[in-house]
């Protein structure tokens, strides 16, 4: 079991918007507001500011506020991660710094995105990360996409990443993630599957969270597939009708291209669920209403499993 300095990192932990208002200035209130209603449907924890959150948008003062209102909202009763990735070390130190204080739980972390890496390079910036602070546990940001193509092989963990005392969490990008690497590291960082529809085969090889954006739009089908799933029930007839409704209607379905619109699907799902989604940090646009689409009839297919 990984043992957590502040509250671990393991359950469903839907992905929090930056959600604006129309002057596309961030809306507090807003994002104050989704928590609670995360927290009131029994989620385990949330992350603000992970790719599709718009990581990318806030200054230095925006960062602060935000990774205040995400604590203060979250208080003590779901766990808090505040993403602290960055174009460069620096920044990233100084956002996971922050977040350790503000009380967060923890920081999901991906590679500065400007150049491609060398695993000297990447393994640099964890180390710093990790050294800057004492408590906050690192999830790791595996996506060979976000990290221009660098990805975490079983030798790169064991070479760099196990031996730093903070790093406690992976998220696991990949859709062909190495099941071996995932194998031999799953008793030593809590793994998160992406997306839903890799979890099931995941949460066999031993992870324990799922990064969700469809807990959104079916909190109730979620979590519950998620804790039968972690009680090995993989092959209950439930459980596949679930695992196959993603799979056959998930993101390679939708009717516009993905990598275009990942903050207009997030806020999209957010305003399905009843949450506020807002406008989204330029140059990014929301999602046609073709895709809005197309996530309200999966939203319903998923809800009738209720």
């Amino acid at each position: 079991m990984v043992e957590f300095k502040r509250k671990p990192l393991e359950g469903v932990f839907p992905l929090l918007p930056l959600s604006l208002k129309e002057n596309r200035e961030i809306d507090y209130d807003a994002i104050g507001s989704n928590i609670e209603l995360l927290t009131e449907r029994g989620f385990h924890g949330f992350i603000t500011f992970g790719s599709m959150g718009s990581h990318f948008a806030p200054s230095e003062e925006e960062f602060n506020r935000v990774t205040d209102v995400c604590v203060d909202a979250a208080n003590g009763k779901i766990v808090c991660v505040v993403g602290s990735t960055a174009p460069n070390t620096k920044e990233a130190i100084r956002r996971a710094r922050y977040a350790e204080d503000a009380g967060a739980d923890g920081t999901l972390l991906a590679l500065p995105y400007a150049f491609p890496h060398t695993p000297e390079t990447a393994a640099r910036h964890y180390q710093l990360v990790n050294d800057a602070v004492e408590e906050l546990a690192i999830m790791v940001y595996n996506d060979s996409g976000l990290n221009r193509g660098f990805k975490m092989t079983w030798d790169f963990w064991d070479r760099y990443l196990l031996k730093m005392e903070n790093i406690k969490a992976m998220k696991e990008c990949t859709v062909k993630p190495a099941h071996a690497t995932l194998l031999r590291i799953a008793d030593e960082v809590n793994v998160f599957a992406c997306f839903e529809d890799i979890w099931w085969r995941l949460s066999i090889l031993g992870a324990k969270g799922i990064v969700s954006q469809w807990a959104w739009v079916a909190p109730k089908v979620i979590l519950r597939w998620y804790e039968m799933c972690m009680e090995g029930k993989w092959f209950d007839p439930w459980v596949l009708k679930v695992y196959k409704t993603l799979q056959f209607t998930g993101y390679s379905s939708l009717p516009v291209p993905m990598g275009n619109y990942v903050q207009g699907i997030l806020h999209a799902m957010v305003e399905i669920g009843g949450g506020i989604g807002g406008e989204i940090a330029h140059p990014y646009p929301k999602l046609p209403e073709a895709g809005r689409k197309y996530l309200e009839e999966v939203a319903e297919k998923l809800r009738a499993l209720e």
